[in-house]
């Protein structure tokens, strides 16, 4: 079969199908290291067979509705009282048809599986029922036993230990194999899993039972020196879950705050989700213990064990969904209802810079806003408050909110790695305008549709360029023209005002006006001066005037109206001509170019025309 492919099957004979269907369907693992989504669903000492564990799993089939499981785990007492094969039919095979059919199931033994079953021998129903590897036919190393195993799925690597019937001495097969296969693999993600947690307070008590004192003195020590990130266990009838530790083998007595690497909740709309900074396997930076032993039935106990951040007394399973270099849990009770979850990122050392864009930043309610991330660091986990009140609105990466009242909004983003949180707010970057207009959203006392800045403090409405922008939201207050040629340089400002350069470099709207000559006289311009000019380059220009300057100095402009562009804006250049009486006492004749502004550029003096004399006659004599 091909890897990552669905697949529709039947089961019958030659001539007859006995069972088949849409729903005898599965999806084949990818190839191992891998990295795709990946859902695991967990259930522990559900052999009750009953009606609490048929809710458990209608809570799960409607929670994962459209979404498939990859693989399940059971973690032991799958079928109570004593795990007889009638048992098992009833408690696994009838409970769980569809599951069964369509993802592979990876169990472990428990206490009540273990008393007809031998794990010495591999014998009994347990070992009937599961065919499990031991040759390493599913990854990681060969075990030589179906007591003990383990696989690889995508990017992770499961071990499965037996903590029941076989020896859980230091230097014994099991723990011996264990330090081998943890140090061998290289997949990301380590989960383990077994009957007896390390750590209870619920049925059962892990400091005086003698399978929970020898699995947490004995494997734990390899465990976490080979990198486990998440420990799963049975046993207590109850859900509890531990906050990211490291270092805990003793009683709960012993536990202190040194153990935890992280004593927040874990969550990424929470205190913020667990951080391990190596992105594979690495010694000692914590793992996540949990007791997921409410699947079938509740037994109460204290559940106050200092290691826990969490204990429930409540039906339920674990769902996990793992994904590149994070993995997201969560206690879903027998009503469909998420009790608890919690986040573990993996790699990078430094948290995220966190920031984001948002567009549009204003507009009239009801307003949507889409929200873009752009943190650094490659952060694998988001939090939003889209009105930075200290509630997470969103965990999406790039989520779209919808503004239902008026008013400025702050915002903030918290983005989170292995490293873990960085977090920025940007102060009042939404800015709702209400409806009606009757609102006041920059609450200056100013109504919105009567306020020339409805997102910007303005309470006496100033406004010095009149151009109907107030002067606290104007990017130009002393241009009405606020910026017309786009190049972020006001007017008022700007060395050329209609030309974009942002460099402000006035090379791009020169004017360039040459060759000015004067004709004085001629067959038909007797008493009258011909005034000629070219320009190559005509940019901001408004007009042109004429000007004669006397011998004292005043300036006199020749044309009564002004002389229009040819070109004006759009940087050629034109030929102009302007006719005139002789005045006695010129001194000097100018052209003045006019610019949109008003300013006045002037060019010249003029030179008078001089006709080139006509050349010498050559007379040739015979």
């Amino acid at each position: 079969l091909l890897p990552s492919t669905r697949y529709y099957y039947a089961v019958g004979t030659a001539t007859a199908i006995l069972a088949g269907g849409p729903s005898y369907t599965f999806v084949t693992p990818p190839p191992a290291g891998t990295s795709v989504p990946t859902r695991i669903w967990v259930i522990g000492d559900s052999g009750t067979a009953n009606a609490n564990a048929a809710a458990v799993r209608d809570a799960y089939a409607g929670f994962a509705s459209g979404t498939d499981t990859n693989l399940w785990l059971m973690l032991g007492d799958n079928a109570y009282e004593s795990g007889t094969d009638l048992e098992f039919q009833a408690a696994v095979f009838d409970m769980y048809p569809e599951m069964l059919r369509q993802s592979v199931l990876w169990p472990t033994l428990g206490n009540h599986d273990g008393i007809t079953a031998d794990s010495a021998t591999l014998t009994g129903p347990y070992y009937s029922m599961f065919s499990l590897p031991r040759n390493g036919e599913a990854g990681g190393l060969p075990s030589g036993t179906e007591a003990y195993y383990s696989f690889d799925y995508a990017n992770i690597h499961f071990i499965c230990l037996d903590s029941y019937e076989t020896s859980r001495a230091p230097g014994g097969a099991m723990l011996t194999w264990l330090q081998q296969d943890i140090l061998s693999t290289s997949q990301p993600w380590i989960i383990a899993f077994w009957h007896h947690p390390p750590y209870t307070h619920g049925s059962h008590n892990s400091d005086f039972e003698i399978e929970h004192i020898e699995m947490r003195e004995n494997a734990l020590p390899i465990l976490e020196q080979g990198g486990v990130d998440l420990v799963l266990g049975g046993h207590s009838h109850s859900y509890e879950r531990s906050f990211l530790l490291d270092g805990h083998y003793g009683d709960s007595t012993t536990f202190d705050d040194t153990m935890k690497k992280d004593g927040g909740d874990g969550r990424v709309d929470g205190n913020g989700p667990y951080g391990k900074p190596t992105p594979g396997p690495a010694a000692h930076e914590g793992a996540v213990y949990v007791v997921a032993g409410s699947s079938g039935q509740i037994s109460g106990g204290l559940l106050n064990h200092a290691a826990m951040y969490l204990s429930l007394n409540t039906l339920g399973s674990l769902v996990l969904d793992v994904g590149g270099l994070r993995l997201d849990a969560g206690f879903l009770d027998s009503g469909g209802a998420l009790r608890d979850h919690f986040t573990i990122l993996k790699g990078f050392s430094t948290p995220p810079t966190a920031d984001f864009t948002a567009t549009p930043t204003s507009g009239v309610v009801p307003l949507a806003v889409q929200f873009t991330d752009r943190s650094t660091r490659q952060p694998a986990a988001w939090a939003w408050d889209f009105d930075d009140d200290g509630t997470v609105d969103s965990v999406a990466q790039n989520p779209t909110h919808t503004y239902a009242l008026p008013g400025l909004f702050s915002v903030r983003l918290t983005a989170s790695n292995g490293g873990g949180p960085g977090a920025t707010v940007q102060p009042d970057i939404v800015c709702a305008i209400s409806a009606d207009g009757l609102s006041d959203a920059d609450g200056d006392a100013v109504a919105d549709g009567a306020d020339d800045c409805p997102c910007d403090t303005n309470a006496g409405q100033a406004d010095t360029d009149q151009d109907a922008i107030g002067d606290a939201c104007d990017a130009c207050p002393l241009d009405p023209l606020d910026d017309a040629d786009g190049d972020g340089v006001c007017g008022d400002q700007d060395t050329c005002p209609t030309v974009s350069n942002p460099s402000q470099d006035p090379e791009p709207c020169s004017l360039d006006v040459e060759e000015i000559v004067a004709r004085f006289g001629g067959a038909n311009l007797r008493g009258t001066v011909l005034v000629t000019w070219s320009t190559t380059h005509e940019v901001d220009v408004a007009h042109f005037n004429v000007v004669v300057v006397d011998r004292e100095g005043q300036r006199v402009q020749l044309n009564a109206a002004p002389i229009p562009c040819t070109v004006c804006t759009g940087g050629a250049g034109s030929d102009y001509a302007f006719t005139f009486a002789k005045r006695l006492g010129m001194a000097g004749i100018y052209v003045e170019a006019v610019r949109g502004g008003g300013a006045i550029e002037t060019f010249g003096p003029a030179r008078r025309f001089r006709p080139s004399p006509s050349p010498a006659s050559n007379h040739s004599g015979n």
